[in-house]
């Protein structure tokens, strides 16, 4: 067997899989109550409130793993039913939720492991990489911020999405610390699609970008979803496993 063909045919570690699908019951789980106090605003009422029931309730179940592929399968139609519903309020987190929830259903969970495809995993970890590669290369290509230093310093003092716009640490020493983490940025972004394939480096890769994304969570108002669904897509790439660390030394 040649190494594209272990490539796609690597079996995940049971344990990351279960952490993962886990995770995604859960985020699914805050996604559907934060949506709950403008459900009838965005996507109206009567039937609609009959989707909001089952997907909470088939968040639940993912999260428990109870009812095999059923509850992501409805999980995935639900998530496109209100992408089509009302596309003005749709955001990043809806589009990567499709992805996730779309190669899912052919994820080896549990019991319905031996009608899996396996490299299902590989194609959510290719799809997340290259999310990173993309936009790093359009905001270097388009934003001269992310060239001088000025990214973060910019981001963390502007009013649109800061929780605490103008903190003075982004400001100081004439905005080191700002510049320190826009070049930290970028080049954590830019070297993950290449190095995470190491064995040796891709845990504390993965952990570092997890870092980054909980970090961008707190501080940026009204991206906190999309920062959890990036870092549930991460999961995958966290293999724990006694012999994965032998293999990687």
């Amino acid at each position: 067997m040649n190494a594209w063909q272990r490539f796609w045919s690597a079996e995940p570690d049971p344990s990351t899989l279960r952490r993962f699908r886990i995770a995604l019951g859960l985020l699914l789980l805050a996604y559907y109550s934060f949506l709950l106090p403008s459900w009838q605003l965005y996507f109206g009422p009567g039937l609609w409130w009959g989707v909001y029931g089952v997907s909470l309730v088939a968040a639940a179940a993912l999260a428990a793993g109870w009812g095999g592929r059923l509850p992501i399968a409805w999980l995935w139609l639900a998530n496109l039913l209100l992408m089509h519903r009302n596309p003005a309020v749709i955001n990043g987190e809806e589009r990567l939720l499709a992805i996730l929830l779309g190669f899912s259903l052919f994820l080896p969970f549990g019991r319905a492991s031996k009608r899996a495809w396996t490299g299902a995993f590989r194609l959510i970890q290719i799809h997340l990489l290259a999310i990173y590669a993309i936009s790093m290369l359009w905001r270097l290509t388009l934003d001269r911020s992310w060239w001088s230093g000025d990214a973060v310093y910019l981001a963390m003092n502007s009013m649109l999405f800061p929780r605490w716009p103008g903190l003075p640490l982004f400001a100081w020493h004439g905005a080191v610390v700002s510049r320190a983490l826009t070049y930290a940025t970028a080049a954590l972004e830019i070297l993950f699609p290449i190095l995470v394939w190491r064995r040796s480096l891709r845990t504390p890769l993965t952990l570092a970008m997890m870092g980054l994304h909980a970090c961008l969570a707190v501080m940026l108002e009204g991206l906190m979803l999309f920062n959890l669904t990036m870092m549930v897509g991460l999961i995958l790439f966290l293999d724990l496993r006694p012999e994965a660390h032998e293999r990687a030394g």
